[in-house]
């Protein structure tokens, strides 16, 4: 890897929240043998830092902030086990447990009395039929492990378009490869294409839109591609339980 390809592993392994012997370990693996000291001046080059805000209200802004994106991004009534990791991994916020329940309670009370009260409420899911909506999504439980899963499901028949399981699923190219050999395999795209914000889907919204750049209905081109709540979660969970046997 050249310099600049390490400076984004580092900056990837960091965000997500791996230990500087982790990352020091998976350089190795890379053949990238560098010491403790030069991975701490090279976090401080590159302007990473880990704060840890459990007491300090200066950061406020930025918990409620990142908190309002998560929140959006996983949808109403999301956990605080849930909401705590991805503040910690996505933004590298170190929210303590219980501040992090209040603000939830507070942002989000009917969520948070559902979860509580273990009475969640459904949502209504509407798909017209075979391939008209793909919803494609990343499973991160296993990182700390070097394993990641990136899988798509059909949202008509719940039929799996692919279970990816690599040493990344961040790597924008990696995940559009999984979305082109599917499209290759059965000759075709779906009329709507759907993920989370994250970078890792910036190619496939780049590839979905141009094999429906020249669509004559109502969903072409850009509209064929969408960012939502992560509905299609219910759905993905359902297959992480059953393959993976784990709970989720």
């Amino acid at each position: 890897m050249d310099a600049a390809q390490i400076d984004e592993r580092i900056r990837i392994y960091y965000q997500e929240g791996k230990p500087l012997k982790v990352i020091l370990a998976y350089l190795a693996a890379n053949h990238v043998v560098r010491s403790m000291s030069w991975l701490k001046r090279k976090t401080r080059v590159l302007g990473l830092r880990r704060r840890n805000c459990s007491w300090d209200l200066l950061v406020l802004p930025d918990i409620l902030q990142a908190m309002q994106i998560e929140i959006e991004r996983c949808g109403r009534g999301a956990g605080y086990r849930s909401l705590w990791k991805r503040l910690k991994d996505r933004h590298g916020l170190a929210v303590r447990r219980d501040i992090l329940m209040t603000l939830l309670s507070i942002m989000d009370p009917e969520g948070a009395k559902s979860k509580k009260d273990r009475r969640l409420k459904r949502r209504v899911y509407v798909n017209e039929g075979p391939n008209y909506v793909w919803h494609t999504d990343g499973y991160d439980k296993f990182s700390s492990f070097g394993i990641y899963i990136h899988s798509c499901i059909d949202g008509y028949s719940r039929k799996i378009l692919w279970m990816k399981i690599s040493p990344t699923n961040k790597d924008p190219s990696v995940v559009a490869e999984y979305y082109l050999d599917v499209v290759g395999d059965i000759g075709g795209c779906p009329r709507v294409l759907r993920s989370d914000h994250g970078t890792e889907n910036c190619h496939l919204a780049t590839a979905q839109i141009t094999f429906r750049f020249y669509g004559t209905d109502a969903l072409a081109a850009d509209r064929s591609f969408r960012y939502g709540n992560l509905l299609q979660t219910q759905y993905l969970e359902q297959v992480f339980r059953v393959t993976a046997n784990v709970s989720v």
